[in-house]
C-alpha cells in the first residue's frame, strides 16, 4: 500500500461520490473509505483533517462502527416540532 492520501484528496473524492449520487447523503462501508484514502486504519488526525476539509466544502462526515456517512451540510430533512 502506498502512502495515505492527503486529506484534501480524500475530501475531494468523498465530495465527488456525494455529488454523483444525486442524494443529500451517502453511506460508505469502512473498507471503501480505507481504499479511497489508501489507508489500513483511520487515525484521529486523518478524521480531523478530513472533517475540516469537507467542512470547508459544505459537507459533513460522521463515523460509525461499520459505516461512514457523508452528507450535505444543509437542513434537508428537518424534524417538525423539534425546536422549542
Amino acid at each position: 500500500m502506498s502512502q495515505p492520501k492527503e486529506s484534501a484528496l480524500v475530501a475531494q473524492a468523498l465530495q465527488s461520490i456525494l455529488e454523483k449520487s444525486g442524494q443529500n447523503c451517502v453511506t460508505l462501508p469502512w473498507v471503501d473509505v480505507y481504499a479511497i484514502a489508501d489507508r489500513k486504519h483511520w487515525t484521529d488526525k486523518a478524521h480531523e483533517e478530513t472533517r475540516y476539509e469537507l467542512h470547508d466544502r459544505g459537507i459533513t462526515i460522521g463515523y460509525g462502527k461499520h459505516f461512514v456517512i457523508v452528507a450535505k451540510d444543509e437542513d434537508f430533512a428537518p424534524l417538525k416540532g423539534a425546536a422549542a
